[in-house]
């Protein structure tokens, strides 16, 4: 495999534990008193995001465009856990 496939894969693997973790970890935030609950419209909004990035990423290596999908897939679902976690240790 080369480079940028590995990468793209990466983020892919990235993104599917992330969106594992974030389930558990955003209910418990809820269930600890966090109302603000954006998982949902996020997922929706994003969720075609994932294989189109993925494709652009591992077909054409150049193309930014995949590599800024897949970017703001990660980052959005780390914000996500990153607010749930912080309400939780708070």
């Amino acid at each position: 495999m080369t480079a940028p496939a590995v990468a793209a894969w990466s983020l892919v693997a990235l993104i599917i534990l992330l969106t594992a973790v974030s389930g558990p970890l955003g209910s418990a935030a809820r269930y600890a008193g966090n109302s603000y609950d954006e998982t949902l419209l996020v997922f929706i909004a994003v969720l075609p995001m994932v294989p189109v990035g993925f494709v652009v990423a591992r077909r054409q290596p150049g193309n930014p465009i995949g590599w800024m999908f897949l970017a703001l897939i990660v980052l959005l679902l780390l914000d996500g856990v990153g607010t749930d976690y912080a309400w939780l240790s708070y």
